[in-house]
């Protein structure tokens, strides 16, 4: 069993510490900041600069763009489709098929838990500005600390959930989709590649600011500056390139899956999905696919996906993954915008001898 701070993964999946790039030097000398590579087509930046700084001012992130899949006939009716955070999917564009279903059943789960990231670090700056001077001011001098379980905990949540789900994802893609997609298609889209790189780029310079929060324990009058960072660059920049990728791919890969692949031969490539992430990966990432999948499908297409899970899985899920998540994962992320401690519960093993590593 490996651990990384956290004690959630077992040796099927590798988690690494992300190391940041170096910055590229601007072109410009006059410049404040280098632009950053663009993750969508040069004409559509204008437009994606205007949903940052609305994303940024208000808070709102909903329409910028695991392995569970579903073998069964597709019916659009099955969808709640005013709910999808999909830029590409809506109620003018609905899921055609398993092309789209693809890739909407994991990148909904994804932007949901980003969209939380995001209001907890704005709940956290709003906590630490001129709104509450007078009450951080009295704080600071007298150390009292007694909410830095809220910076904590979040802090706790990205590192131990949020950069591992992202990183599974990722290595999913890397090591087996894409080049499963490449034996019937010769070359993938630049961009598909080149936006991982910009998302570990990013989420390593979060992951770092985090680790400083947990060696300060979360103390408010330690942490100003950490909070600072999050909220007014690294995190929005996040958010934004890690929607831009997503978006890309649901724009790019399911007309290449229609193309070149049938519906048997995707679920040949899910289940080896499955394989690599194990029961692990299955605890990691599977609630949040289906809490996010009970805001934008019917509930007649939950009990799909949960029938065409092995039954280990569904018993797994239903006594230790969701009670996790919910009563553990969800109050870490969202510590920020709650106003009492929550008392964090986690199932604890069943501890039979010969049963595999699936609880740790």
């Amino acid at each position: 069993m490996t651990k990384y701070k956290g004690k959630w993964y077992t040796s099927q999946i590798t988690i690494e510490k992300i190391v940041p790039k170096e910055p590229k030097e601007s072109a410009t000398k006059n410049s404040n900041k280098p632009k950053p590579k663009p993750m969508i087509p040069q004409e559509e930046i204008a437009s994606w600069e205007e949903k940052l700084k609305k994303f940024r001012g208000q808070r709102e992130f909903s329409k910028i763009g695991y392995s569970p899949s579903v073998n069964s006939d597709f019916d659009k009716s099955q969808f709640v489709v005013e709910e999808l955070t999909s830029a590409v999917f809506n109620t003018e564009k609905a899921p055609e098929d398993w092309c789209d279903l693809a890739f909407l059943l994991p990148h909904e789960a994804i932007r949901r838990e980003m969209t939380a990231m995001y209001d907890s670090i704005e709940a956290l700056f709003v906590a630490s500005t001129s709104e509450n001077k007078s009450n951080n001011r009295s704080r600071l001098q007298n150390n009292d600390d007694d909410d830095s379980w809220k910076v904590l905990y979040f802090a706790e949540w990205f590192v131990d959930v949020f950069i591992p789900i992202i990183q599974c994802h990722h290595g999913d893609e890397e090591e087996l989709y894409f080049p499963w997609i490449k034996t019937k298609v010769k070359q993938l889209p630049p961009i598909l590649h080149n936006g991982h790189d910009d998302i570990t780029n990013l989420m390593g310079k979060i992951g770092n600011i985090c680790d400083l929060i947990i060696e300060k324990e979360g103390l408010w009058h330690l942490c100003q500056q950490e909070i600072q960072e999050l909220h007014d660059q690294v995190v929005p920049d996040l958010c934004f390139t890690l929607s831009a990728h997503l978006q890309s791919e649901e724009e790019l890969l399911p007309p290449l899956l229609r193309q070149s692949f049938t519906e048997e031969e995707h679920q040949g490539i899910m289940q080896k999905l499955s394989q690599r992430e194990g029961l692990s990966g299955a605890r990691l990432f599977l609630p949040s696919v289906v809490m996010a999948l009970e805001e934008w499908a019917k509930p007649e297409f939950v009990s799909t996906l949960y029938d065409q899970m092995p039954a280990a899985v569904r018993y797994l899920m239903r006594e230790y993954y969701l009670p996790d998540y919910k009563y553990c994962v969800v109050p870490m992320r969202d510590a920020p915008k709650l106003k009492t401690k929550p008392t964090l519960n986690k199932v604890k093993c069943c501890k039979i001898p010969f049963c595999c590593s699936c609880i740790f």
